[in-house]
């Protein structure tokens, strides 16, 4: 799986197919499973790509390499709950995007945690005869526009869980882009 990972992501490099990575992804998140047991405590998050254009995640990527604020997800499969794991530079631009809610719990160790999340087991809205975990952020303390996202996870094997990030739209959902947690 790691080696998959790595191809995909040496074509994602400017110049490269982007579409053919993502159409990788996809086949590679196809043939994954909904994890059993579900993830439990932190797991270190690595974004690999924005899934609707070649230029904008160009930029994201170029952006991303600049400041990456999202280090990762931590899962209480007890309560089907969790949180994203912030840097602490996150604060800001975050608070301007959500200037209401005071973003995030200081963990002392440099990190945030913020945008919280609720998890499930279900049939995935792009795939119906795939199971996979949700991440849904559709919650009273999430920002309108975080409340539109929801994740699906699958197990792809070796230790590593492949992420797809879906926009709620009207006629349905919109993917935004893939991720990785180890």
């Amino acid at each position: 799986m790691r080696a998959r990972l790595a191809e995909v992501e040496e074509r994602l490099r400017p110049g490269r197919a982007h579409s053919w990575a993502v159409e990788r992804l996809g086949e590679l998140f196809a043939q994954g499973r909904a994890p059993d047991p579900p993830p439990r405590g932190e797991l270190a998050g690595r974004w690999l790509v924005v899934s609707f254009s070649g230029v904008v995640d160009a930029l994201e990527r170029r952006i991303a390499a600049l400041h990456m604020p999202w280090l990762g997800k931590r899962f209480d499969p007890a309560t089907a709950t969790g949180v994203n794991v912030l840097t602490r530079g996150a604060r800001i631009p975050l608070s301007l995007l959500w200037p209401a809610a005071g973003l995030g719990r200081e963990r002392g160790d440099g990190r945030i945690e913020g945008v919280p999340f609720r998890t499930w087991s279900g049939h995935s809205a792009g795939d119906p005869g795939l199971r996979v975990l949700f991440v849904d952020y559709d919650l009273d303390a999430n920002p309108p526009w975080a409340r539109r996202v929801r994740d699906e996870v699958v197990d792809a094997g070796e230790g590593v869980y492949l992420g797809r990030t879906l926009l709620r739209v009207r006629d349905g959902v919109r993917p935004l882009g893939y991720f990785t947690l180890e």
